[in-house]
């Protein structure tokens, strides 16, 4: 049957369309505006008074509610599908940590089996593998004894071991060997990102002409911009041909530092993301990341057995929620609406190759929506059309 969703203000994401129209049927949207003809026995459903926007689709998360991409159990990609509905998001990479390479096997060769399931909540849309080729200075919170330097052979091993169903890797540029395993990510269609570097700005430059197109959780895990030697951040702010990912739990990221990144690279070259451990949507205590003891303290996670050398804590991934993090950037730095959700839905489908198919409100279009309370908190979700959330069964 047809729904129609009635009487929202339509975020789609470019324009905001007042009192619209979106037409549903068979998963896809048929038709959107202000004056759409409805079949007869179309079910109508009025959203005055809410926002109805894309889903939004985080490219970059670790875990929720007490389950981890990582963990050895059926189950728990399932429970953060359904989590992850409360919080608007409609589809997710299922992103790796660096490991031993016999555990990162089974986990993506456990993760590519269930990628055609039927989900009841936000969809898997394929592997993100952070690692396992960072440079140990900037490890952070990933495991030290298990990165690797860049061999082709091994990268070509875990491509194949997940079945062209990676679809970003994370690698620190500047190592002997990335270029070569840049060009194979991309003849594989891969997106590659620069991360938990410390390449120089002509380093992340050559990478960059290698075919490099993407910068993880920007200012972390790198060392900070240099007036003499910009570095990676330099680049990734300056590079038209780069897009860069925020994490905009205002505890990662000084605001002026998220604002600084708007100005210099625009509303369309930047990604939000959670970079969320398993203790996303939970309250504080003790949990893991990659084995390690993590302790999560007023929404901050921490490692417990590892510091940097100054002393300062590690961070461990966030505790942040996508649809929090569109929240914080309107709410508290007054970007329009328009240009936050298209930064959690238009900007990582583009990145996804899901252009058209995802992160829009347009005919043709996955009906994969978030219906939104004047106050931008999640009313209600949609994958395929199907309500997989509403706030009112809670």
């Amino acid at each position: 049957m047809a729904i129609a969703l009635i009487g929202a203000d339509i975020v789609t994401p470019a324009t905001l369309l007042r009192g619209g129209t979106v037409l549903m049927d068979r998963g896809r949207i048929k038709a959107v505006g202000d004056a759409v003809a409805l079949p007869p026995r179309a079910r109508k459903i009025d959203l005055a008074g809410r926002t109805l926007v894309p889903g939004y689709i985080d490219v970059h998360l670790h875990g929720a509610v007490g389950d981890d991409a990582m963990d050895d159990d059926p189950g728990a990609l399932p429970r953060m599908s359904a989590a992850l509905a409360m919080f608007g998001v409609t589809g997710f990479l299922a992103t790796t940590v660096a490991a031993p390479l016999d555990l990162l096997d089974r986990r993506l060769r456990a993760v590519t089996q269930i990628l055609d399931g039927t989900w009841a909540g936000a969809a898997v849309l394929g592997i993100r593998s952070e690692g396992p080729f960072f440079a140990a200075d900037h490890a952070g919170a990933q495991p030290p004894a298990s990165l690797l330097a860049p061999d082709l052979e091994t990268c070509r091993r875990l491509i194949a071991v997940a079945d062209g169903a990676i679809r970003i890797m994370d690698l620190a540029p500047e190592l002997p060997g990335a270029h070569d395993l840049i060009r194979f990510l991309v003849s594989e269609a891969v997106a590659v990102s620069a991360a938990h570097s410390h390449a120089t700005y002509d380093e992340f430059e050559a990478a960059v002409d290698a075919g490099l197109t993407h910068c993880a959780h920007l200012f972390n895990a790198m060392p900070p911009f240099h007036h003499r030697e910009p570095g990676l951040v330099g680049g990734a702010l300056t590079d038209p041909r780069v897009t860069v990912e925020l994490i905009c739990d205002f505890i990662h990221l000084h605001p002026a530092a998220v604002e600084l990144t708007r100005r210099a690279k625009g509303p369309d070259k930047i990604i939000l993301i959670s970079d969320a451990m398993r203790a996303a949507g939970l309250s504080d205590g003790l949990y893991d990341l990659g084995g390690q003891r993590v302790e999560v303290t007023d929404r901050r996670a921490y490692l417990v057995d590892r510091k940097h050398q100054s002393g300062e804590p590690v961070l461990a991934g966030s505790t942040l929620t996508l649809d929090l993090a569109v929240r914080n950037v309107v709410t508290r730095l007054g970007w329009p609406l328009t240009e936050a959700v298209a930064m959690a839905t238009a900007n990582p489908a583009r990145l996804l190759g899901l252009e058209g198919r995802k992160g829009c409100i347009a005919p043709g279009a996955d009906a994969d929506l978030a219906i939104l309370n004047p106050d931008l908190s999640v009313w209600a979700t949609l994958v395929g059309g199907n309500f997989v959330y509403r706030a009112e069964e809670e």
